[in-house]
């Protein structure tokens, strides 16, 4: 298989300048799937995960106190080419990749609130 994957990427576009999501947004992106020869694909997915990490300090006098969480917000796994009974989604026949690199636009719904 290292020899057939020449390069593979997930690329999602910022929505904002702070490149921070909140409950409701979209994400969108692409897979780049780069093959250096011929080869047959059952499947492929993208999955995302939404986590969060805080940690602070805070001085009393002399004390330091640290606080710290985190929280999951979300795992969501989105296929890309997925095989039915020996068929891929779109009809092919395990889906024949010949020497290309192959795009797929990537769109998940985020269905959370994030409230501090």
């Amino acid at each position: 298989m290292e020899d057939t994957v020449k390069a593979f990427s997930v690329v999602y576009n910022p929505i904002n300048k702070d490149n921070t999501f909140t409950g409701g947004d979209y994400i969108s992106g692409s897979v780049t799937l780069e093959l250096a020869k011929d080869c047959k694909i059952k499947s492929l997915y993208v999955q995302i995960k939404g986590k969060a990490k805080v940690r602070w300090t805070e001085n009393y006098g002399r004390t330091v106190v640290v606080y710290s969480d985190k929280q999951k917000f979300f795992r969501i796994k989105q296929s890309v080419i997925q095989e039915f009974k020996g068929q891929a989604s779109w009809g092919c026949p395990n889906l024949d990749i010949i020497k290309m690199t192959h795009l797929t636009g990537v769109r998940v719904r985020l269905l959370i609130s994030v409230r501090f």
